[in-house]
């Protein structure tokens, strides 16, 4: 039987803007592992809660109702939004999220999507990915881990798509101006330097022969 979340953590201590956020939540099923090291928490919301919110909620639950005791905890949000999400809004609120649960799933997926440019054509999401071997290594993944996240967890309804570009090379950097300014000084020195020297023989070349 569905639960509030305050219900089912009715002692758990959490900051206050995180507390009413969770407190709107319903906790569906709360299951653990045979060896007891990992609980998972199932749970929906009226509202978006950002991923780094949920990580400081697992923490908390993890280390006030479980002292001393090695295990993990996981919530599994599903968000029951209103109508006004399109794709391109809803990842414009939740696309960090997004990238921080990419980063602790995986870092390489994390830049590939971070470097992506994002398009949206009605109910499709198209990322556009630069042309490489990462970009085509991991945009099956991406796509997936995306499906989940849109559809599944926030109730869209979008296909997802990937293509690839080509970035444009950078142009070389020219040489920092202070650096020309140095070696301008330090070629004049060595003119001046080698013009005296040479300035230098002549007179006493002259000077001989007038011996």
């Amino acid at each position: 039987m569905s639960k509030g979340f305050a219900e089912v953590f009715p002692t758990l201590k959490l900051t206050e803007p995180i507390r009413e956020l969770m407190n709107q939540t319903v906790v569906d099923q709360v299951t653990a592992t045979k060896k007891q090291d990992l609980i998972r928490i199932y749970l929906h919301s009226p509202n978006l809660i950002a991923k780094s919110d949920l990580y400081r909620v697992e923490d908390a639950i993890r280390k006030q109702l479980f002292p001393g005791v090695s295990l993990s905890v996981r919530i599994r949000e599903r968000f029951v939004l209103s109508s006004q999400y399109t794709p391109e809004n809803l990842l414009d609120s939740y696309k960090d999220s997004i990238l921080l649960e990419l980063k602790s799933h995986n870092p390489v997926l994390y830049t590939v999507f971070k470097n992506a440019e994002i398009s949206f054509s009605n109910e499709k999401v198209v990322v556009s990915l630069e042309e490489g071997i990462l970009g085509h290594s991991y945009s099956k993944e991406l796509c997936l881990i995306l499906d989940r996240i849109l559809n599944e967890r926030c109730g869209l309804s979008c296909a997802i798509e990937t293509n690839y570009v080509q970035r444009e090379k950078a142009e070389p950097v020219a040489e920092d101006s202070w650096e020309k300014k140095r070696k301008e000084v330090r070629d004049r020195q060595e003119r001046a330097a080698k013009e005296a020297q040479e300035s230098a023989e002549g007179e006493s070349t002259e000077a001989k022969r007038k011996d």
